[in-house]
C-alpha cells in the first residue's frame, strides 16, 4: 500500500478542486437560464409589439369602418332632405308650362290628323261639306285646348301649392289621364260630326274614285 508522501502537493486538495468544478458549472447553468429567461422575455415583448400594432390596425380600420358609415348616413339623410323638399315657385312653373306645352302639341297633332281625316272622307261628297267639317273640327279642337289648359293650371297650381313630396308625380298623372280624355273627346266629337255631314248628304250622291 502506498503512501503520499507530506510533501505532496496534491495532498488535501483535490476535494476543494471537485468543489471549483461544481460552481462553475452551476454558475454556467445559471447564466443559460437568466439568457433563457432574456430571450423569452424578449419574445413577449415583441409578442406584445405584435399584438398592439394589431389592435392599432384594427382600430384604424374601425375608425375607417365608422367614418364610411357616417358618409352613407349623411348621404341617405341629404337625399331624405331631397325627397322631402317641397316645389319651389320656379320648378312649379316649370312644370305648369311643360304640362301646358304638352298638351297643346299633343291636342293640335290630334286636330291636324281628324281634320284631314274629315277632308279627304267628305271630299267626294261636296266641297263645302269638307270646309264645313274642317271648321267644325277646329272649333272642337280649340275649345277643348282652352278647356284643357285651364283644367291642368289649376291643377298644377293646387298640387304646388300643397308642396308635397309626390307633387311631380301627381301632376305627370294629370297631365296622363287629360291628355288621354282630350285625344278620346276629340276623336269621339269629329267623327260625330264626320257621320253626321256624311249620313246628311245622300247615300246615292256619293262619288267614290
Amino acid at each position: 500500500m502506498t503512501h503520499c508522501p507530506a510533501s505532496d502537493p496534491y495532498r488535501g486538495h483535490m476535494p476543494v478542486m471537485r468543489k471549483r468544478g461544481s460552481v462553475g458549472k452551476e454558475k454556467e447553468e445559471e447564466e443559460e437560464e437568466e439568457e433563457e429567461e432574456e430571450e423569452e422575455e424578449e419574445e413577449e415583448e415583441e409578442e406584445e409589439e405584435e399584438e398592439g400594432e394589431e389592435e392599432e390596425g384594427e382600430e384604424e380600420d374601425d375608425e375607417e369602418g365608422e367614418e364610411e358609415d357616417d358618409e352613407e348616413e349623411e348621404e341617405e339623410e341629404e337625399e331624405e332632405e331631397e325627397e322631402n323638399t317641397p316645389m319651389s315657385t320656379k320648378d312649379s312653373v316649370v312644370v305648369v308650362v311643360v304640362v301646358v306645352v304638352v298638351v297643346v302639341v299633343v291636342v293640335i297633332v290630334v286636330a291636324v290628323v281628324v281634320a284631314v281625316v274629315a277632308a279627304v272622307v267628305v271630299v267626294p261628297v261636296a266641297a263645302a261639306a269638307a270646309v264645313v267639317v274642317v271648321v267644325r273640327v277646329v272649333v272642337v279642337v280649340v275649345v277643348a285646348v282652352v278647356v284643357v289648359v285651364v283644367v291642368v293650371v289649376v291643377l298644377v297650381v293646387v298640387v304646388a301649392a300643397a308642396a308635397a313630396a309626390t307633387a311631380v308625380v301627381v301632376v305627370v298623372v294629370v297631365v296622363v289621364v287629360v291628355v288621354v280624355v282630350v285625344v278620346v273627346l276629340v276623336v269621339i266629337v269629329a267623327t260625330n260630326i264626320i257621320i253626321k255631314e256624311v249620313l246628311d248628304a245622300s247615300i246615292w250622291d256619293l262619288k267614290l274614285p
